[in-house]
């Protein structure tokens, strides 16, 4: 479980990293605290990686052996231009790179870049994932926004971190399809992980029944699609 990080500020000197101007997203830490508990009443061991310590060496090396990985941050996609995201990165600029390059997720330090390599070491690509073994997997959730986007090449399909993950080996994977606001999230989070660990619903079922739950929520606060229809599954769904 990832959430509250540190993206940090400008490196020294002034330089910043592209995609710099990742926002605090204090709701994460909140999301990220109650799956834990959910997930320890459940009989799962449950791992925080929060602030600081949520930069991209501390999770990739988590991410190889678990069952579950849930990253509670922002996801670019840099391919088109965009509005600045509620969830997600600063606006995309068309580039002509690769779409795996294009996308991915901020980590902590995700606003520094290294002063000797000029390289932004907070930022985990779709490439990068490609290369990481997650064939241990059973779903991972990237609790961020567009991360279901990336860029259709003949032949293959959409390339994004769609691809990138179930390449890697996750069975399955819960993405979203736009920007989404934080507070929403956090409840549908809490309604899946519910659904899919206590109520042992297939996670096709335990999605759809958590849009449900926040659409419906008596509050009438989140009934707007933005809140709840941007989620989308991918992978193994029962």
């Amino acid at each position: 479980l990832a959430g509250g990080l540190d993206f940090g500020g400008a490196a020294s000197g002034g330089e910043a990293a592209r995609g710099a101007g990742f926002e605090p997203l204090p709701g994460t830490a909140s999301e990220v605290a109650k799956l834990r508990a959910l997930a320890e009443t459940s009989g799962i061991a449950a791992r925080v990686a929060s602030g600081v310590a949520g930069d991209k060496r501390a999770v990739v090396a988590a991410l190889s052996g678990v069952g579950f990985a849930h990253l509670a941050t922002h996801g670019f996609f840099y391919r088109e231009t965009s509005v600045p995201a509620l969830r997600g990165g600063s606006t995309a600029r068309p580039t002509g790179r690769n779409p795996l390059i294009e996308s991915g997720i901020a980590l902590s330090g995700a606003n520094l870049r290294d002063a000797t390599t000029a390289e932004a070491p907070g930022l985990l690509t779709a490439e990068e994932i490609l290369g990481l073994d997650l064939t241990s997997c059973e779903l991972i959730t990237l609790s961020a926004c567009d991360t279901g986007r990336g860029e259709e090449v003949t032949g293959q399909g959409v390339q994004g971190l769609r691809s990138a993950c179930l390449a890697a080996g996750a069975r399955t994977m819960v993405m979203s399809l736009w920007t989404v606001p934080d507070e929403s999230t956090e409840r549908l989070m809490q309604a899946f992980y519910t659904n899919l660990w206590q109520r042992r619903l297939a996670p096709v079922e335990a999605l759809r029944r958590a849009q449900e739950t926040v659409r419906d929520d008596p509050s009438g606060a989140f009934r707007e699609p933005i809140h709840w229809a941007g989620w989308a599954l991918a992978g193994l769904a029962w």
